[in-house]
């Protein structure tokens, strides 16, 4: 193996380390179980966020195993995403994007005043070190911005399990407090507790069939919210429970995709910058090559899809332009590639990807 380390550099093994599907290093957590519990509930061209996701266990088979998914996975433990991303260095996952930072709610706050395509989220044992008041705004955000919550919680019986004080005993019931957020919660299994194996942890299903936000910025900055710039609403439901821009572009059929400027603000680990560099410059040098007008060359404009980088709102006619509506028919300036212009504008993203590797939000 090229990436991974020694067992002993990551310390805890907590979930199952897997390269090319088979078990490299075995975690004491049980996985495969409730991966076959949570499988059948994410549906295909998703973006998925898993929450709290330690060495990746699920994020790699999410990415593996359901169609055309982009998985956005985060966790904050130095020790545990270092190991998740020397795994998918070795495994190569193209469709998994993972940042660093610790998410409070004022980060989720952010994403809910963003525009973000979030289809589920993924919160297996993590929600409950949250404290309760700032657990309910939490969930509150998550009903705002995702119609599905998959979480699994502590028993209260369990006394040996890790959480913010109160926060297991504030959520009782748990179905019924789910149900503050959301539409339809079923619980959908149960697996043995990691504190003692005699217990059990239910696992839920959390829907919602439409929302609406509006007065939403385009793409997070180094600074928080873009105050700067064009404002979008974003909508979820319908017949077809359809994601749509602007209240007239779908985005459904596209590919599921995470903005790359939100990804270095969070402090993104993987794609490493070598890796993902060189995929950018070909994106945008495809472009320039078919098209001889480039505009917008911008790490806001370079998006991480399920099947590879893509830049959008290069130029009016270009088929990913029109997902944000622009048009620069007239506009001076458009009508050819200035000299140098390519290289010092991808130079410029290559400083932007190693600055937020310094540190995320």
């Amino acid at each position: 193996m090229n990436h991974l380390k020694p067992t002993e550099h990551y310390g805890d093994i907590y979930q199952d380390v897997r390269v090319k599907g088979e078990i490299v290093y075995p975690g004491w957590r049980d996985c495969d179980g409730r991966w076959n519990t949570i499988k059948p509930h994410i549906p295909a061209n998703s973006v998925v966020m898993d929450l709290g996701s330690n060495a990746g266990y699920f994020s790699q088979r999410i990415a593996e195993e359901i169609n055309n998914s982009m998985v956005w996975s985060m966790e904050s433990v130095p020790a545990r995403w270092e190991l998740q991303r020397d795994m998918l260095l070795e495994n190569g996952t193209p469709n998994v994007v993972l940042t660093s930072h610790k998410m409070d709610i004022f980060d989720f706050l952010k994403l809910q005043y963003s525009v973000n395509r979030i289809d589920v989220i993924v919160a297996l044992n993590v929600l409950e070190y949250y404290p309760p008041k700032e657990l309910f705004e939490v969930l509150n955000v998550f009903s705002r911005i995702s119609p599905l919550l998959i979480v699994e919680f502590p028993s209260l019986e369990e006394s040996g399990a890790a959480s913010s004080v109160g926060t297991v005993v504030s959520i009782q019931p748990v179905d019924k407090y789910l149900r503050r957020f959301y539409n339809n919660v079923k619980k959908i299994g149960e697996a043995p507790s990691s504190t003692d194996p005699t217990m059990k942890r239910d696992i839920y299903c959390c829907v919602n069939t439409r929302f609406y936000s509006e007065n939403l910025v385009g793409y997070l900055t180094h600074s928080g919210l873009a105050y700067g710039g064009r404002r979008h609403t974003l909508g979820y439901g319908g017949v077809q429970r359809n994601w749509v821009l602007d209240g007239n572009v779908d985005l459904t059929d596209t590919d599921p995709a995470v903005n790359l400027c939100n990804l270095t603000y969070f402090g993104m680990e993987y794609p490493t910058v070598d890796v993902i560099y060189p995929q950018i410059v070909e994106a945008y040098q495809a472009v320039a090559e078919k098209y001889e007008t480039i505009t917008d060359v911008h790490i806001r404009n370079v998006l991480c899809t399920s099947n590879g980088v893509a830049a959008i709102d290069v130029l009016e006619h270009y088929a990913k332009a029109v997902v944000y509506g622009r048009h620069r028919d007239g506009e001076d300036g458009y009508d050819k590639i200035f000299p140098g212009y390519l290289n010092g504008a991808l130079a410029e993203i290559k400083a932007a990807l190693l600055a937020g590797k310094e540190g995320g939000a």
